[in-house]
């Protein structure tokens, strides 16, 4: 009796002993499940909070990086004279610009030719040889054009001769050309002349020549002289009718700025720019009579700089006239004294050499608020960001010598600061 009551009292202690490890074991998987589940929870939390600290980062990332950008396009014959004070221009601002060269065929921008680093292979790789007052200008621009709407980020496109000037710094440039949805293009449909005027003030005096201003101002008044005028010239040729009609027919300067969109229909063009080739061209010259024949009557041809008509006559067949606003920002002084020759009067601006460069002619130009056009009725006040300002950010044509003398007497300030109250 006594022996199964202690075999019975083993069993239980045994099951006991057995029922507290099962329960151990139990409570060790369970605790061991927690604990990975915790872990794999922190670790896809921190996967996550990684995950969303990098999406952040790429994304500011690319918001710093989505910035607009300013290309400057530069036509030239052969090397930038100006190159160092372009230089200083540009100083800083690297991830605001695009720099576009065209030069002859066969020019490499390199350390022999440029101290600007702005300007090391900076041209572009299928320049055409450019004849003044033909179509190959237009096909410059054209290709420079297609050159920097590779750069998704190029918004704007400033076209730039060799021999032009900025006015102002980087910053206050940018801002100005950056602060209207328009591109700034020079362009008139009737016979145009700009008095001299400050502050609306009537002109004091004013001689007309031909079919183009030469104007002469006193007491200081800001003076900007329009030739750009198409009465008796006859520049337009009836042969590019019906494609190019007579009422769509503007001129202007070449030196615009562009919007992308415009800079696309320019380079998108099929129709305007053969037109061009065919029946814009400049009036024979007597020196070229040897290789061509010689007019019966020169009076008679069609007297027509393609790079004076061409973007202005392209956005008015397009219909976006609207969305321009209508002057250069480049200055330019016409001077029709300058040559002997009637032929070639009024065809280049005038050139500013060392003796020219001087305080004063850099804040005349500066000083200019307001062009009238006196056949339209029309005086074009300047303004940026809604409020008025002055008319010109670049000027030419000057010497290098002439420029070099500016920035040595800091006549245009330190281009690397604020110079908005210039």
């Amino acid at each position: 009796m006594k022996q199964r009551k202690s075999t019975h009292q083993k069993s239980v202690y045994y099951y006991n002993q057995w029922k507290k490890r099962k329960i151990f074991v139990m409570l060790s998987l369970l605790l061991l499940i927690g604990s990975c589940f915790v872990l794999t929870l922190n670790s896809t939390t921190t996967s996550t909070t990684t995950s969303r600290i990098l999406t952040l980062a790429s994304l500011r990332s690319h918001f710093v990086v989505q910035k607009p950008k300013i290309a400057f396009l530069f036509i030239s014959r052969n090397r930038l004279p100006l190159d160092m004070l372009w230089d200083a221009f540009f100083k800083g601002q690297e991830s605001r610009f695009s720099i576009f060269v065209h030069s002859r065929p066969g020019f490499l921008f390199n350390k022999a030719n440029t101290r600007s680093e702005y300007f090391l292979n900076r041209q572009v790789n299928d320049s055409t040889q450019v004849d003044w007052g033909e179509a190959s200008m237009i096909e410059a621009e054209r290709i420079l054009l297609r050159h920097a709407l590779v750069d998704p980020l190029n918004e704007r496109f400033v076209f730039l001769s060799d021999s032009c000037i900025p006015l102002y710094n980087f910053s206050y440039t940018f801002d100005y050309i950056m602060s209207t949805s328009t591109s700034f293009v020079d362009s008139s449909g009737v016979h145009t002349v700009a008095f001299c005027a400050l502050k609306g003030k009537k002109p004091l005096s004013s001689i007309q020549t031909g079919d183009m201003l030469s104007g002469v101002c006193v007491h200081g008044e800001a003076c900007q002289f329009s030739s750009f005028a198409d009465t008796k010239e006859g520049r337009y040729n009836p042969k590019m009718a019906p494609l190019v009609p007579v009422n769509n027919w503007r001129k202007g300067s070449q030196w615009v700025v562009l919007t992308r969109k415009h800079a696309e229909v320019v380079v998108n063009d099929t129709t305007v720019f053969p037109m061009f080739q065919q029946h814009c061209k400049r009036r024979s010259l007597p020196e070229f009579w040897r290789d061509h024949p010689i007019p019966a009557d020169t009076s008679m041809e069609h007297n027509c700089i393609p790079d004076e008509h061409y973007v202005q006559t392209l956005l008015a067949r397009e219909g976006l006239e609207g969305e321009i606003t209508r002057r250069s920002l480049t200055h330019s002084s016409w001077d029709l004294s300058s040559s002997k020759d009637p032929e070639r009067r009024g065809w280049h601006p005038v050139t500013y050499k060392f003796s020219d460069a001087t305080p004063m002619l850099i804040q005349s130009i500066k000083d200019i608020d307001n062009i009238y056009y006196e056949t339209e009725y029309r005086r074009e006040w300047c303004s940026s960001k809604g409020k008025p300002s002055r008319c010109f950010l670049f000027a030419r044509k000057f010497t290098r010598p002439a420029a070099f003398r500016l920035l040595d007497m800091s006549v245009l300030g330190s281009l690397r600061k604020a110079t908005n109250k210039s």
